[in-house]
């Protein structure tokens, strides 16, 4: 009968010692999960509007569940058994290792998506400026859905916002600087600032250095990216309105300083060429009348020079005193400096309000010797010029009225974009 008998359960006393289970791993598991549980919801939302979730919590979220968990692991090894846990803090370390790595492979490769497309269309927009293509450049800098709808062809976009926006867009210092030294620049790029997500997609500003005979011009480039809700594919454009020369970081050489104390002596001197300009009468301007950058007829010569010389027919300050258009245009040729100023004129056979374009030829033979030397072959070589000293001072000069170009054509003067770099104001006084 012994034998048949069965043996008594085991009592509590026989039983291990009671482990509590790490709070550690449970801290971690809960972090992970939800974690977990964020980026799911949010990766739903960005499949449904396109849109990248990009967040630097989540992201510290991850890494300190997936500290905690290895903070678990090492209480739990430390613990001589006295700790229960070791399956869920593996769980959780599992969990955040595959969340963390997940998540910072997903923003590593869209930062690299998003700072190579963004250069991409910086640099193609630089060279657009660069060919002499400120159309071109004009369109990327228009709402993606409206490059859709726009050629490329430059006459059409001339046609086509030739009197609004592209007007501000050619007066503006990056067209006008590249298209003055065509081919006596060096643009660099010197890499990706910042990107950021917004409301209106992916905004990156990007910094290039332009480099001409006149000195440095840090530039700072902002591209604004969104994703076609047509085809998926991401469309860029350049927002203008932030894009600029960083005004305070610009260096001249030597001829920088010397065309930017030329320009002012020629803002200076406008209004005393305007009176001696109407004074000279009808039959002395007539050899000076250009409409649209031709010899007119006689008859339409005639006609435009009569009117040109009346009183109110010419405004040298377009956009007034206030609001002046800024800096006349500088052109060093390979034998002569010329330099174009922007006037209007109002004239009863052709127009109101006419851009006009006044050009005069440097005279001095000195002057023009340096400033041919300094922009000739071994203009990289000169050197940055910090002394605060005028440089035209030691020179005898005049300026010779070379044409007045009348350019129904192009849009109405008025003042020039302001950037997020700030406006360009007119150059100072020399010392």
């Amino acid at each position: 009968m012994e034998s048949l008998r069965t043996a008594a359960p085991p009592t509590s006393a026989d039983a291990g010692p009671y482990r509590p289970i790490s709070a550690l791993a449970v801290a971690a598991l809960i972090v992970g999960v939800i974690t977990a549980l964020t980026l799911l919801g949010f990766g739903i939302a960005a499949a449904v509007t396109r849109r990248p979730f990009l967040n630097w919590f989540v992201l510290l979220m991850a890494f300190v569940a997936l500290g905690v968990s290895i903070a678990a692991k090492v209480q739990i090894a430390r613990s001589q058994g006295t700790r229960a846990g070791a399956k869920i803090a593996a769980a959780a370390l599992f969990l955040s290792l595959i969340l963390a790595l997940g998540y910072l492979s997903y923003w590593f490769a869209m930062d690299f998506a998003i700072r190579k497309q963004s250069q991409e269309i910086a640099e193609k927009w630089m060279q657009f400026l660069v060919n002499d293509e400120p159309e071109r450049a004009f369109r990327l800098t228009r709402d993606p859905g409206l490059q859709k709808s726009m050629s490329e062809d430059p006459d059409s976009i001339r046609r086509r916002f030739g009197s609004t926006d592209y007007g501000v867009f050619s007066r503006s210092d990056l067209p006008r600087l590249l298209h003055s030294w065509k081919n006596r620049m060096d643009l660099s790029f010197e890499g990706v600032h910042s990107w950021d997500v917004t409301p209106q997609g992916y905004k990156a500003e990007l910094n290039f250095l332009l480099r001409f005979p006149e000195g440095l011009y840090p530039t700072r480039v902002t591209a604004l990216g969104s994703d076609d809700p047509d085809t998926g594919n991401r469309v860029w454009q350049i927002v203008f309105q932030e894009t600029g020369v960083r005004q305070q970081e610009r260096q001249w050489t030597t001829l920088g300083k010397l065309i930017i104390e030329l320009q002012h002596h020629t803002y200076k001197q406008l209004h005393d060429w305007q009176m001696k300009f109407v004074a000279a009468g009808a039959k002395a301007v007539e050899p000076l009348i250009r409409l649209e950058g031709k010899v007119p007829p006689d008859d339409v010569r005639s006609k435009i020079a009569e009117e040109i010389v009346q009183p109110g027919a010419l405004n040298i300050i377009p956009g007034g005193p206030t609001r002046p258009l800024g800096y006349a245009q500088l052109i060093v040729t390979d034998n002569s400096v010329e330099i174009t100023s922007v006037l209007e004129a109002t004239l009863p056979s052709v127009g109101k309000e006419l851009n006009t374009g006044l050009t005069q030829r440097v005279k001095g033979d000195a002057l023009i010797k340096e400033m041919l030397r300094l922009a000739g072959p071994d203009w990289r070589q000169q050197p940055i010029n910090t002394e605060q000293v005028a440089v035209l001072k030691p020179y005898q000069f005049e300026l010779e009225t070379v044409d007045i170009n009348i350019r129904p054509s192009l849009p109405k003067p008025g003042p020039r974009t302001v950037t997020a770099e700030g406006p360009a104001a007119l150059p100072p006084a020399s010392p």
